[in-house]
């Protein structure tokens, strides 16, 4: 349970590019969702737990309890929302599923976020049963029908997913085949914005997705592995009219023995967005090389160009992580992008993401750890600085520190700062 929670002791959200149409989807952080959090997972994500005490509508309590009893495993969540502790919302999951022969599952799970001034109106409601069988030691299938209500925004919707997966070495010992087949249908109405995640670009569609991987071990004149695999995805409305969705792909790298990783990609897709009918005919063109994991780094580049929802772009990206001993982590990424729009009359643009982390750790009890990270997209720049400290077991002192300014070519100046000390105590029986 938990009770008017702040949540200060959790880092920061990386700052991300979005090349894509839809919202990006950042993870849970916050202890108190992701404890049993694997539990409410479906193909269909109806529930994403980061929509819970968004902005000033923060949480102001909840209760979970989740766990297993015989062959059943169970989870219910329940959160209220609201500006400061006066409630306006209250979000409820109920998961409920059953093992089945030795690898196999039933489930069910039901989400709602209902207007607590209105008498508990549900907002947005979204109800789902999935099935998970394992064939054989090779092959899976896994399947998802749901149905959802949200309240003055286009009614009800229905959906549906069916995935089939393998596995499995076929020619030699030394290979690995993979084979994945998917079958999708999402109605235009089915909308789940409010307690769940489904990108703008999956709506209104029925179709299908077929992949093929091929990996290859050689170990021998110089080389570890050698891997290709390709898609092809078509989708017509969910009527069946016309097509809006269709692509190829296709992939191919190889490792050195060195645990050097060169690798391309090539794409072509094209995209009609629901509701608009304006059309996206994407590239992609993609080269990396990865080396590592060693044991104190790794690290990866990629370039990536092509035509992107209706703008030329370039898109350089490099992470590294080191430990220059084994008490310090050191990681830090950079990003470029640029967007030449298809438009003359809109204008180009430049942007750059950095990021740059610290953990040390002075004992098994006490780390510290700091972020730091800027973006020329919204001129902005961010801290986050935490030091834990585990003075017993299950009791934890925190020291939090965060700051944001402002991070334009002609000021730096701080927009937030705050400093948070919070003790986390566990009474022993």
């Amino acid at each position: 349970m938990t009770f008017n929670p702040d949540f200060a002791t959790v880092e920061a959200d990386q700052f991300l590019f979005n090349l894509s149409l839809d919202e990006l989807q950042y993870p849970e952080k916050r202890p108190f969702f992701t404890e049993g959090q694997d539990r409410f997972e479906t193909p269909i994500q109806l529930l994403y737990t980061r929509r819970i005490g968004l902005g000033d509508n923060e949480v102001i309590g909840g209760a979970k309890v989740h766990g297993n009893t015989g062959q059943y495993s169970f989870g219910v969540l329940e959160a209220l929302t609201g500006d400061g502790l006066d409630p306006e919302n209250n979000y409820t999951a109920f998961r409920l599923r059953r093992n089945l022969l030795t690898s196999s599952s039933v489930g069910f799970l039901g989400v709602s976020k209902d207007n607590v001034s209105s008498g508990y109106d549900g907002v947005n409601r979204a109800a789902g049963v999935d099935l998970n069988l394992q064939l054989n030691s090779a092959s899976r299938l896994t399947g998802f029908a749901a149905a959802s209500e949200r309240e003055g925004e286009g009614g009800e919707g229905t959906a549906f997913r069916l995935d089939y997966a393998f596995n499995d070495a076929v020619f030699s010992q030394r290979d690995n085949v993979t084979v994945g087949v998917t079958l999708d249908a999402v109605a235009e109405d089915f909308d789940i914005s409010e307690i769940g995640y489904i990108g703008r670009t999956s709506l209104d569609r029925r179709g299908g997705e077929l992949d093929l991987g091929y990996d290859y071990w050689i170990k021998q004149k110089g080389i570890n592995q050698v891997s290709a695999d390709g898609g092809y995805w078509y989708y017509s409305d969910f009527s069946g009219s016309r097509k809006v969705q269709d692509g190829t792909r296709g992939r191919f790298s190889f490792q050195t023995i060195g645990l050097i990783q060169p690798g391309i990609i090539l794409e072509n897709s094209m995209i009609r967005v629901p509701g608009t009918g304006v059309v996206y005919d994407n590239t992609r063109r993609e080269v990396s090389i990865d080396f590592g994991p060693y044991p104190r780094f790794m690290a990866d580049i990629s370039y990536r160009t092509g035509d992107n929802y209706g703008s030329e772009i370039s898109y350089v990206e490099s992470n590294i992580k080191f430990r220059p001993s084994v008490r310090m982590t050191v990681s830090t990424s950079y990003a470029h992008l640029e967007r030449d729009p298809f438009e003359p009359t809109d204008p180009s643009s430049t942007n750059d993401i950095v990021n740059l982390g610290m953990t040390y750790l002075f004992t098994p009890d006490l780390y510290w750890r700091i972020l730091a990270q800027s973006t020329t997209e919204d001129d902005l720049a961010l801290v986050n600085s935490l030091v834990r400290y585990e003075f017993r077991p299950g009791s934890v002192f925190f020291l939090s520190y965060k700051e944001t300014r402002d991070d334009s070519l002609d000021d730096f100046t701080a927009t937030d700062r705050q400093l948070i000390a919070k003790v986390s105590y566990y009474f022993h029986r």
